[in-house]
């Protein structure tokens, strides 16, 4: 863990020698500044400070995340569940950025082939639409970081990008906001770095998610019952203020920040919207628990201070306890409370694709983990025990708080970039649609029930299965077919691996195809990388049909390239269009012979037609 920070040098010497002592530290030039352009923009000390990062250091990890200072570490980054080529990275979803495919692109990368992918945004792109966090090698990230930089200036010079970018905060005769996100995106083309959109690198608390996310963003005001946290309302606080604290305040100016409520207080829900509402939660139950560990470890005894972190303590304990029994059975538990009444009325079969993401365990597709073993990581901590660690003891709790004066207020910063849209909530299975739709659905799945009787359930991706499709020896068309409807329901089709793809196979499962420790139990491994990084093809077509808007075998039958054909062996889409233009030209036609004839009646004329 390496913070890089941008001072200048009285403010680098002024810097609380104490927080240095927290985590490694980088200290980079303050950039904000633009001399040449005469520009304030506190963004480019972002790339700015990656730049100077690589001039003074050589780091020895082989793979780099790029977090923002209000990012949250929830779960673990591991390579070897991360598989990419140099070259290609991993980054979030900023679908905002519109400016990647539009005259923007064109003024400013025209040189850029545009891509024929949708892995991190639309088919003739020429960057991607991504934002922090990013993963990549760090050679990639060494040779991209100037082009990012010098994009970013570019960006800020160009005053009709107000109207291509998509920023919805600048208007005519702004530089716009987001100006460094574009510089990431056009610089990461130039330097020949593409992305692969990772949905669950990123989730905005309060927001509803759709696996276990790698990283929580506090950058955007959310509401948890009655409780609401917005960091813009916080630019008084003083993170290093020792007690007394006048923690009454509506917002305090230093200590700790007003505390959410935990899981006594909230309504227990369905499964996705309880662990939604512990997630969110959980991102100031971590930031006031570290808040006081700074605190217990710099600043004197003293009662409030007992007093105030042992309850925050006692909070994060409760929280991140509920959240780790929660993530436990992720991927086998019902996240909807109405999945037994679902399974019962056979929705398991009807919608597949619904059911196997949420209502696995109704279904019957998964065996229930044994319960969670509590290590050392599961002990509470209290204000007397980490004193007793570092030599300290610590003062009882009771005493009052104290009103304490407050810094001078700081002008607020320049308003943050447009956010993405919120999760939906996943819509439950559709029993009351009409029956048409039903028929259809079955449709779509038919076969589907014989194919679960004839192969094993895998927990490979889609992705991974139809990559190990495509490496299956001797398969003949039908039988790839085949393979990838298996996949589709996430089946696996039996046969041979070739030479290559089987010692690919032994690695994969060498390093954990499924881990079992206490923080990743029972997840499935995301290979949808790996298989980008070695075929395009399986890759796009896994990240669509991911996506929500397609389910069971119809997947499959999309994936085939089945257009001409419908789903019950009818008459596909194509051919019903070609249908509709060939009678449409047939009406238009003897119409207009019609109207001829009409013509040379009213004209005198008796020929006929």
């Amino acid at each position: 863990m390496v913070r890089v920070a941008n001072c200048n040098e009285k403010d680098t010497k002024d810097y609380d020698k104490k927080m240095l002592d927290y985590v490694k530290t980088h200290m980079a030039p303050q950039m904000a500044w633009n001399e040449e352009l005469k520009d304030w923009y506190a963004a480019y000390n972002k790339p700015g400070a990656v730049v100077d990062y690589f001039k003074h250091n050589s780091p020895k990890e082989e793979w780099i995340v790029v977090l923002d200072s209000d990012m949250l570490l929830h779960k673990p980054f591991r390579p070897e569940e991360l598989p990419l080529q140099r070259g290609w990275a991993y980054g979030g979803h900023y679908d905002y950025l519109v400016g990647t495919d539009n005259a923007l692109a064109m003024r400013h990368v025209p040189d850029i082939v545009p891509r024929n992918d949708t892995l991190a945004g639309r088919v003739g792109r020429r960057g991607d639409r991504v934002g922090g966090p990013y993963y990549m090698h760090r050679d990639d990230l060494s040779r991209l970081a100037p082009n990012w930089y010098n994009w970013t200036k570019i960006m800020r010079t160009d005053m009709e990008a107000y109207k291509d970018s998509g920023d919805t905060a600048s208007k005519k005769g702004d530089r716009i906001w987001i100006a460094e996100m574009y510089g990431y995106s056009f610089g990461a083309a130039k330097s020949n770095v593409w992305h692969i959109w990772k949905e669950d690198f990123m989730l905005y608390p309060s927001y509803t998610p759709n696996s276990i996310p790698y990283v929580l963003h506090y950058g955007l005001i959310y509401h948890v019952g009655g409780w609401t946290f917005d960091k813009h309302f916080y630019f008084d606080f003083d993170s290093h203020k020792c007690p007394p604290w006048d923690l009454n305040q509506d917002k305090p100016k230093g200590g700790i920040f007003p505390p959410p409520p935990g899981a006594k207080q909230l309504e227990r829900k369905d499964y996705l919207s309880w662990y939604k509402d512990m997630i969110a939660v959980s991102v100031i139950t971590t930031v006031n628990a570290a808040l006081c560990d700074y605190h217990v470890r710099n600043c004197d005894p003293s009662p409030q201070l007992t007093e105030v972190c042992n309850k925050a303590f006692q909070l994060f304990h409760e929280v991140d306890q509920e959240i780790k029994d929660l993530e436990w059975v992720y991927n086998c538990t019902d996240h909807n409370k109405e999945c037994p009444g679902w399974a019962e009325r056979g929705e398991c079969t009807k919608m597949p694709a619904y059911m196997s993401d949420h209502c696995r365990l109704s279904c019957k597709q998964c065996v229930p983990p044994k319960p969670r073993v509590k290590g050392p990581n599961d002990k509470l901590l209290t204000v007397e025990e980490l004193s007793k660690e570092i030599g300290k003891t610590a003062a009882p709790a009771g005493a009052p708080a104290v009103a304490s004066p407050s810094p001078n207020p700081s002008p607020p910063p320049p308003p943050p970039p447009s956010p993405p849209p919120p999760s939906p909530l996943p819509p439950p299975p559709p029993v009351q649609q009409a029956a048409a739709a039903t028929q259809q659905q079955q449709k779509d799945d038919s076969g589907e029930a014989e194919m679960r009787k004839k192969y094993p359930t895998s927990m490979l991706s889609f992705a991974a299965l139809v990559k190990r499709c495509t490496d299956l020896q001797g398969l003949t068309e039908q039988q790839t077919r085949e393979c990838v409807k298996a996949a589709a329901i996430k089946l696996e089709y039996p046969g041979t691996l070739g030479p290559t793809a089987a010692a690919a196979g032994g690695a994969a499962a060498a390093t954990g195809a499924i881990t079992a420790d206490a923080g990743t139990a029972g997840r499935e491994v995301k290979l949808e990388g790996a298989a980008a990084a070695t075929n395009d093809l399986a890759s796009l077509h896994a990240k669509e049909m991911q996506a929500g808007h397609m389910s069971g075998l119809g997947r499959a039958e999309e994936y085939l390239g089945r257009k001409m054909t419908g789903p019950d062996g009818g008459l596909g889409f194509v051919e019903q269009m070609c249908i509709i233009l060939f009678v449409a030209g047939a009406v238009w036609f003897g119409y207009t012979r019609l109207q001829k004839f009409r013509l040379s009646r009213a004209k005198g004329h008796s020929r006929s037609e």
